[in-house]
């Protein structure tokens, strides 16, 4: 575990505690037909994986943290609009 923030150890501990997360997780990755799925903690200024399901090897784990600003969290607590698109590689943004 990579971080060292009392309130995101307090979260991630309470996620984890949540035995429907990783069906959840699951889930969410073969409805979507994406190879990695994560509860985050998400904050002004910061994300964090609480849980992840990691099909990829991306090595994203409980406690590490993605550039916020490269997140659709970022954009949906910026906008507060919903994103949606059919193919991620195939979208021109």
């Amino acid at each position: 575990m990579t971080t060292t923030d009392q309130d995101e150890l307090r979260d991630i501990q309470a996620v984890a505690r949540i035995d429907a997360v990783p069906t959840i997780l699951e889930i969410v990755a073969r409805t979507t037909g994406m190879r990695v799925a994560a509860v985050a903690r998400v904050t002004d200024r910061t994300w964090t994986a609480c849980q992840v399901l990691d099909r990829l090897g991306f090595g994203l784990q409980p406690g590490g943290h993605l550039q916020l600003e490269w997140t659709f969290c970022n954009e949906i607590r910026q906008h507060g609009q919903t994103i949606a698109f059919g193919h991620a590689s195939r979208h021109p943004v």
